[in-house]
């Protein structure tokens, strides 16, 4: 079914209707009709709807003159009151997700976190279809190239002279060397293991006033929400699907701030926010 992606900012309002299925040829979504209108002054500030009447009637009018009919709601919230930080957790089944961020949230935020509505994003997973198994294969490919190399120390040794032979054990070579080099390629190997059993995670912070006042406006507009997202998810969603290949970085100028998208092929790598837009330009 359409919906319409709604952006309220304090300069201008961006609404589109669009649908999501499968069998599009374009990345999934199509939009049907998109249009931009200057944001009623004082009505909006830093993501908040301060004049729900005032607002209402404006975006009631710029619909009707759109011809756009859709009341089935996502909005995306731009304000510097939502907090985000990127965690690692271990690969856990998504149903425990939540649970580990909601026992970790003071760390991550230092916030009172009862006055916030949290939520996250799954930015990389990494799993190992299984880590024994993989463990037991590498093990196995390390004693076979043992094997390789004595084999071919064995051929090398028949060819040296007995003085060679009396001076390299002359030498009195430091077995330990070789024993801590073996536990580190131990380490490394399960450092490996480890890293392929993780999930990255956009963690968000909301503030529940800020929620609960959205709610109001689209009680107020016949509006059925179906969801509400933070403006740097919506943005990184936007642009991994049409990330090229290699590494890119992904400048997005707004109105009073500008996002910085790092992406590798289509994952995030890095998101930052400055707080300078078109407006200071």
């Amino acid at each position: 079914k359409k919906v319409l992606s709604i952006l309220i900012g304090s300069e201008y309002t961006k609404v589109c209707e669009v649908d999501y299925k499968k069998i599009y040829k374009n990345k999934n979504i199509r939009v049907y009709r998109s249009i931009i209108f200057d944001t009623p002054q004082g009505t909006v500030e830093d993501g908040f709807i301060k004049d729900i009447d005032s607002f209402g009637g404006e975006l009631k009018s710029q619909l009707k003159a759109a011809k756009i009919k859709s009341d089935r709601v996502i909005f995306i919230v731009n304000s510097s009151k939502i907090a985000n930080r990127e965690i690692i957790i271990p690969h856990v089944k998504e149903k425990r997700i939540m649970d580990i961020i909601i026992t970790g949230a003071s760390e991550y935020f230092p916030i009172d976190i009862e006055d916030y509505i949290l939520s996250y994003q799954i930015i990389e997973n990494k799993k190992s279809v299984s880590s024994k198994r993989r463990q037991r294969k590498l093990e196995k490919k390390e004693r076979k190239l043992a094997k390789k190399q004595a084999k071919i120390d064995k051929k090398l040794d028949k060819k040296k002279s007995k003085t060679e032979k009396i001076a390299e054990n002359m030498e009195l070579m430091d077995t330990s060397t070789s024993t801590s080099s073996e536990t580190d390629t131990k380490d490394t190997t399960q450092d490996k293991l480890k890293e392929k059993n993780q999930m990255r995670l956009a963690v968000y912070a909301a503030p529940s006033d800020l929620i609960k006042n959205y709610y109001s406006f689209a009680r107020h507009m016949h509006f059925d929400i179906i969801a509400i997202d933070y403006y740097g998810n919506g943005s990184y969603q936007s642009i991994k699907r049409q990330s090229k290949r290699g590494t890119n970085m992904y400048i997005q100028m707004n109105e009073r701030d500008t996002i910085f998208n790092i992406l590798r092929e289509d994952v995030l790598v890095l998101q930052r926010t400055v707080n300078y837009g078109l407006k200071d330009m």
